[in-house]
């Protein structure tokens, strides 16, 4: 009879790390040796088992078994193996019993508890089909962390086969880069369980990017049998939100930097050149006349051409550079190391030459002029916005210069700029506390000397007794848009003085009121005028509305619309400062009109300019022979007046007449009748 602990020591150590109880027979089937492993205990006491026959540990039933299996291990060297529940007076278990030749007539018996494996795999055949259903991935993994079990969605998101992935160990799915393992495990030793977000490896070796939940499955008493692990994909999320983040940092049209992403790297730029102690540039390039084109082609055509214009910058800059398209027809860039404005000129000229040639833009191409305004750091500012805006003022005062030139920032720009922008501010508050007033200019029939007419005229008064110009004022208003509202004020209170001069002692006297062209692409005029109309109870033949000829060719379809009901409703059209643009005869030609005013700058010069004396006959006796009343503006001095005397014209308008006046002044002058 032998004691366990004549077990040969090595093999003792291995059994003790196996999960099974080992036997070994004699040539009688007796029990030679016996040790257990960690999980499978003896059929019964070492006392007990050491000597006996090997079938008497066992149920009777299975002897016969026993002895064939034994039998047929020493003549045929097969291996066999049964399953059979425990001896009666223990706990219902299942065990496996595995026969085996050893040394010489020896055989080795080998039984293991199969008891929790069963469980566990009657549990993981219970939440099969569930497990099948899940659009989550899963994964069972026992006390080892091999693989159990797992559904399709996991099979189909790695790309493995079910047989590649059974007895695998689990947590190598896992890419220890994004969580390391040893996290995992030791989460679910004090937790019994872990959450978080993970790359899992796919078959071919790429990885995708999951939020898995994995909890430690546990039997009845609370022992640990196993791992279950649930994965979501989170692919499609994470394009989705990486493709929103882009679309936040982009612009969708040229895949450049926005507004928002220039301003970080501009940024990050001036960090650089601070630590560096170099300069750093800042261009910004503005589209000439760019609403012209999208009017003319569509703003289908017009963002084919942005894009055009995108690649053209993108060859005169380096890729340490930024090109940002900020807004509409506006784009930026950061220079870094721009060591001198030298060096910031010359790009500069060079993108300018650039656009002297035509894009490559249907048969025989488009040019496109553009403007720029430049800022060096640290010379004209340290922070991204401040550089941005000194670059921006520089920017218009290039297009304010007549564009298709480049201009640098500099001291006098920023107090010309801080000088506009306390303008418009007062603007704004004179507009809201109605001191905006009107004047009235005569219009002077030259053979009687009598007032045929008189232009409204805005003023702004300073509480001085002095008037802001408007020539300051009124180029902040449009550019502001505050002239929509302005204008539909000054249609109002014209319209309202001329019906009490209508029924007062002055009489019907015809009040002529300018149009703006930012009234005319922005406002209602329409609406505007009869409102006005309305509301005053003025009779349409007393009002003449006056539109810039300039005015007329960026807005000649709305232009026609309006000019044609204005007529309908018995106003009066007249095109003003008429021969200051370039296609004079076809509006003669197209547009309903009732007259025109011959701008000043064609008399300034008289009576010494003899041409521009030819120049007014020649559009007054085309008026006359047109129809059409006509005005000649800008009268100064008896010598201008004699000059244009009898040329054909209706009316004089001038200083030499009179100034300006307020209502009462032009009461007062009325009376008189005469100059």
């Amino acid at each position: 009879m032998t004691s366990p602990s004549t077990l040969d020591p090595r093999m003792h150590r291995l059994v003790q790390l196996l999960s099974d109880a080992l036997y070994v027979l004699d040539e009688e089937g007796c029990v030679l040796q016996c040790e257990s492993g960690r999980e499978t205990p003896l059929l019964a006491p070492p006392e007990r088992s050491l000597g006996r026959p090997m079938r008497d540990l066992l149920p009777p039933e299975l002897s016969p078994a026993l002895e064939g299996m034994i039998r047929s291990c020493r003549l045929e060297g097969k291996v066999h193996s049964l399953e059979f529940p425990c001896p009666e007076g223990r706990s219902p278990r299942l065990c496996r019993l595995l026969v085996a030749p050893f040394e010489g007539s020896l055989v080795l018996v080998k039984v293991r508890d199969l008891t929790e494996e069963s469980r566990t795999r009657e549990r993981l055949a219970a939440t099969e089909t569930l497990l099948e259903e899940m659009d989550e991935c899963a994964l069972v993994m026992d006390r080892e962390g091999k693989v159990l079990s797992m559904n399709p969605a996991l099979l189909r998101c790695t790309g493995f086969a079910r047989d590649e992935l059974l007895d695998r160990a689990g947590f190598d799915l896992i890419d220890p880069e994004s969580v390391p393992t040893e996290t995992i495990r030791c989460s679910l030793r004090e937790n019994a369980f872990w959450e978080g977000e993970v790359r899992t490896r796919r078959k071919d070796g790429s990885t995708f990017p999951q939020r898995i939940r994995i909890r430690i499955l546990q039997d009845e008493e609370g022992t640990p049998q196993g791992y279950l692990g649930v994965g979501v994909d989170l692919s499609t999320q994470k394009e989705q939100e990486a493709r929103l983040a882009w679309q936040v940092y982009h612009d969708g049209l040229t895949g450049l930097p926005n507004r928002h992403l220039f301003l970080d790297r501009l940024n990050l730029e001036l960090q650089r050149a601070r630590r560096n102690e170099r300069s750093l540039g800042v261009l910004l390039l503005d589209l000439n006349r760019f609403r012209d084109i999208n009017a003319l082609l569509g703003h289908r055509e017009g963002d084919r051409i942005l894009t055009l214009v995108t690649r053209r910058i993108q060859e005169h800059v380096r890729s340490a550079d930024t090109v940002a398209r900020l807004d509409g027809n506006t784009f930026a860039l950061v220079v870094a190391d721009a060591t001198t404005p030298a060096s910031l000129a010359t790009l500069a000229d060079r993108i300018l030459a650039s656009f002297r040639e035509p894009l490559e833009y249907g048969t025989q191409g488009l040019v496109v002029g553009v403007s720029l305004g430049l800022a060096l750091a640290p010379g004209d500012a340290d922070g991204a916005e401040e550089l941005l805006d000194k670059a921006s003022q520089a920017l218009r005062k290039a297009k304010a210069d007549g564009g298709s030139r480049c201009v640098f920032y500099n001291k006098e720009l920023h107090n010309r700029f801080a000088r506009r922008i306390l303008l418009e501010n007062g603007l704004r508050r004179a507009i809201q506390e109605r001191r905006m007033t009107l004047h009235y200019q005569p219009l002077v029939n030259p053979e009687t000397n009598r007032v045929q007419a008189v232009e409204a005229l805005l003023r702004w008064p300073t509480g001085k007794g002095t008037f802001v110009p408007p020539a300051d004022f009124l180029p902040v208003a449009e550019e502001t848009g505050l002239m929509i509202p302005l204008g539909e004020w000054v249609f109002q209170e014209a319209c309202a003085q001329a019906a009490r001069w209508a029924s007062g002692p002055v009489g019907p006297l015809p009040v002529s009121v300018n149009l703006s062209g930012t009234e005319l692409r922005h406002g209602q005029p329409l609406r505007t005028i009869r409102e006005a109309l309305a509301s005053s109870g003025l009779s349409p033949e007393l009002l003449v509305v006056e539109i810039c000829e300039n005015a007329l060719l960026e807005e000649r379809e709305a232009a026609e619309s309006l000019f044609r009901e204005l007529r309908a409703l018995g106003v009066k059209v007249f095109i003003d400062d008429f021969g200051t643009g370039y296609s004079s005869l076809a509006y003669l030609r197209d547009f309903s009109l009732d007259g025109l005013k011959v701008d000043k700058s064609f008399v300034t010069r008289l009576p010494q300019d003899s041409r521009d004396l030819a120049l007014v006959s020649a559009i007054l006796e085309m008026a006359r022979a047109l129809g059409l009343e006509t005005v000649v503006e800008g009268i100064e001095t008896p010598e201008q007046r004699q000059a244009v005397q009898g040329v054909g014209y209706t009316c004089i308008q001038g200083f030499l007449y009179s100034r300006p006046q307020d209502p009462r002044q032009l009461e007062a002058l009325l009376k008189a009748k005469n100059f």
